[in-house]
């Protein structure tokens, strides 16, 4: 792909191509923590009530 921009009356062209970028692992880690701490949130919200 080719972008062309204007700039003080000088033509700048830039040239790029877009990629797939794959979703780091880090992401699922922080997900199924998140996941996780929620779950023991409506646990321990469930034996305040119950006791």
């Amino acid at each position: 792909m080719t972008g062309d921009f204007w700039y003080k009356n000088a033509k700048i062209v830039v040239d790029y191509s877009l990629k797939a970028v794959p979703v780091p692992a880090a992401v699922w880690l922080f997900g199924s923590a998140l996941l996780g701490l929620t779950g023991l949130k409506r646990k321990s919200v469930k034996l305040a009530v119950s006791v």
